[in-house]
Formats: structure tokens, C-alpha cells, sequence
């Protein structure tokens, strides 16, 4: 039986029997999918990315985002063990969350809906034909491209629509990525605002900013809301965070174009 087939046979289950379906074609999962109950670190002992399987937690019919650390401690543990959790390749996750929407909350905009907005930028790469590095996206986007319909019509019980006119997606990218590059400009400028003011107060002495201070400054100069850079110096000594800040600072300002600022960010 082809994928497409499989598909007309599950499209109408209820979310349990969707699970159950699931259980029995992939196997069960045998472990937490946090290792453990601080949440710190994800299991990979339990991933099968080589396979284009994503790991969805069943009791996202109750909460959403239970992947994420702070939502998992805030939630029983149990619903981090491998009996709460079931393999699904992208279209079943999909029509996974489809249906907690449809089953669960059909009159909000909270429960599985989320999958969508977080999974659309990765839908639009796949159907660009994005050359994807990872054999988990190439498996994924193959996936979608050859059944690009059943993608369409699962996302739109959920109330999305699917652009798959390839000359208006490449409109709407040449746009996306015209404006990526305006809020970037905008950073670079904030970020050498930052710079200038840092280094003013380390000339009078930085011993009157404190150390969470510090890591800020060193944030907004490098990074800005481009990447979160605060737990790569959780570990510094506050004298080398100072002495970071004024490398960072200086790199900065002696940048002699935004293309140069690009390649620092990105170093």
C-alpha cells in the first residue's frame, strides 16, 4: 500500500485511533523523551530523524508545545514517557494536529494549531525545492512534494491555506527576505548604538554595570534579537566578559559595511 492509499484509509480517524494506527506501524517508543525530569536534555536515543520521524507527545490534546522544556516542567512528567509519546512522518504529524483541532478546541486557536504556524516556514522551503542538508528535511520534503494534495487538504481543516503557485512563492520570498534584510539593517545600527555606549562606560568603568548587565550589552552588540547569545557566556568571569564586550565592541565599530556586519554575526 502507497502512502496515498494509507492516507484515504486514516484521514477520517479520531485522534485514538489515528495513535493507535501509529503505535502499530512504527513500534512504541521505550523511553522519556526528555532523559529526565529536569528537562534539560532531549533523548536521541529515541530519535528517528534518519527515518524522516518526527516524535509527537499524545497529550498534546491537552497542552500544546510539550517538547519545550519550560511547558514540560510546568505538566506532569508522565506525559514525557515513551507511552504518551508515537512516531509520525510530517503528513501524519500534521493530520495529527489536525484533528486535536478538530476533536479538542474547534472553536479556538490554541490547541494543534501551533504545529502549523511553527512547520509553515519549512513547508515553504520544502515546495521551493530547498537543497536541505540533513537527510531528516530532504525525507520530510520529499514527502510533501509527492503528496502535495493530502499536505493541502490536511492543513486546511486546520484553517490554513497552502501557496503552491511556484512564481508567487518566489514573489513572496523575494519579499520575506527583502524585509529580513531591513529589521538586520535595523539591528546593525541598534547594535553600533550599543557599542558606542558600552565602550563610553567602560572608558568611566563598567564596575558600575553588573554582570547581567554586562551579558546584555554583549547580546545587543553582537547578536541584537538575531540569536540569543546569553548562555554562551553563562560560564565568563565578569573580567572577561569586559574584555569580550570590548573586543565585540570594537569589531563593531570598525566594521566598514553591513556585509561585514553580516559575517560577524554569522562567525
Amino acid at each position: 500500500m502507497n502512502f496515498s492509499e494509507e492516507y484515504q484509509q486514516i484521514k477520517n480517524y479520531d485522534y485514538n485511533q489515528l495513535i493507535e494506527f501509529l503505535k502499530n506501524k512504527y513500534g512504541d517508543i521505550n523511553e522519556s523523551y526528555f532523559i529526565k525530569s529536569n528537562c534539560k536534555s532531549i533523548n536521541k536515543r529515541i530519535k528517528r530523524g534518519n527515518e524522516g520521524l518526527d516524535i509527537h507527545h499524545i497529550m498534546e490534546c491537552k497542552v500544546i508545545l510539550l517538547n519545550n522544556k519550560i511547558q514540560a516542567l510546568n505538566n506532569p512528567w508522565e506525559y514525557q514517557l515513551g507511552k504518551n509519546l508515537v512516531y509520525a512522518n510530517f503528513i501524519e504529524h500534521s493530520l495529527l494536529h489536525a484533528v486535536i483541532h478538530e476533536e479538542f478546541d474547534p472553536d479556538g486557536a490554541v490547541l494543534g494549531l501551533g504545529f502549523f504556524v511553527l512547520q509553515s516556514r519549512f513547508l515553504k522551503d520544502a515546495i521551493l525545492h530547498y537543497k536541505f542538508n540533513r537527510q531528516y528535511y530532504q525525507i520530510k520534503a520529499k514527502l510533501v512534494n509527492d503528496n502535495l494534495e493530502i499536505v493541502k487538504e490536511i492543513w486546511g481543516r486546520a484553517g490554513f491555506e497552502i501557496e503552491t503557485d511556484y512564481d508567487k512563492l518566489i514573489e513572496d520570498e523575494k519579499e520575506y527576505q527583502k524585509q529580513r534584510l531591513q529589521r538586520l539593517k535595523k539591528y546593525y545600527l541598534d547594535s553600533l548604538n550599543y557599542s558606542h555606549e558600552f565602550l563610553e562606560i567602560k572608558d568611566r568603568s563598567s564596575k558600575n554595570l553588573s554582570r547581567k548587565e554586562l551579558i546584555v550589552y554583549m547580546n545587543n552588540i553582537r547578536y541584537k534579537d538575531y540569536r540569543n547569545a546569553g548562555p554562551n557566556y553563562i560560564n565568563f568571569t565578569r573580567d572577561k566578559i569586559i574584555d569580550e564586550l570590548d573586543t565585540m565592541a570594537n569589531t563593531l565599530i570598525n566594521t566598514d559595511s553591513f556585509d561585514d556586519y553580516l559575517k560577524l554575526i554569522n562567525n
